[in-house]
């Protein structure tokens, strides 16, 4: 009840939205032009950041195309571990916790029928390499350079035991895409991080698109670094399930 009581606290997304920080260009000057020298300026957002929490819109999209709005909460903490709660009219409707120890996962409601609840079953055990980017430092060794600013790494790279491939787009701002690419499907989950705000000295993604075995938008506000999550933050609910 602890981490659903620290979820709960985040205020749900109502009215406007109200974004934290000042907007940040697209393409800011500086930030290397190698791919070597890219890399190692997206790792300033991990190397700064260890943990997040913050409120967000939740938009899902079923496999027959049928939109679902959620409001929502996101905590998140290195090692690899996460948890999002969504509501409807203040119902939960979705509680997912992700840790190495495994993945956790609640879903109630017409609300998310039609297939989204199997959308989550992409989501690796043994971390999340989806929001490796903003967490976890990007190995600056081992990669493949497919183009520029376009990088790739063997899952294996991010302690993730899974026949796929793990694609970063990087820009001055850090990473702009990351996919996880496997041999069937072709690609398994990517997302993207755009509408970047100076938070905390930290350049940080607010709007996450995600295309694949998930589909849809997270759009982020409210959102603080580094703050203080127990370890209750990370348990989930008994009505969750582990997949």
């Amino acid at each position: 009840m602890a981490a659903l009581a620290l979820l709960l606290s985040l205020p749900g997304c109502r009215g406007p939205r109200v974004l934290s920080g000042e907007a940040i260009a697209a393409d800011p000057a500086g930030g290397g032009s190698s791919a070597a020298e890219r890399l190692h300026a997206a790792n300033a957002t991990p190397r700064a950041v260890s943990s997040f929490s913050a409120a967000c819109r939740l938009t899902l999209v079923t496999p027959e195309g049928e939109t679902v709005n959620l409001d929502g909460a996101i905590v998140a903490a290195e090692p690899g571990s996460l948890r999002l709660q969504a509501w409807k009219f203040d119902r939960p409707v979705i509680d997912l916790t992700v840790t190495p120890a495994g993945r956790f996962l609640f879903a109630r409601g017409q609300e998310v029928q039609g297939g989204v609840p199997e959308g989550f079953a992409g989501i690796p055990a043994g971390g999340l390499p989806t929001l490796a980017p903003l967490l976890t430092e990007l190995p600056e060794s081992g990669y493949q350079t497919r183009g520029p600013g376009l990088l790739a790494w063997p899952a294996a790279a991010f302690g993730v035991e899974a026949d796929a491939t793990i694609v970063a787009t990087l820009s001055p701002l850090g990473v702009r895409e990351l996919a996880i690419v496997g041999p069937e499907p072709p690609e398994l989950q990517r997302i993207g991080f755009a509408n970047h705000r100076a938070v905390g000295g930290v350049a940080w993604p607010m709007d996450w698109t995600l295309t694949g075995a998930l589909t849809g938008t997270v759009l982020l506000e409210d959102v603080e670094l580094n703050p203080p999550l127990p370890a209750s933050a990370f348990e989930p609910p008994a009505s969750a399930r582990a997949f």
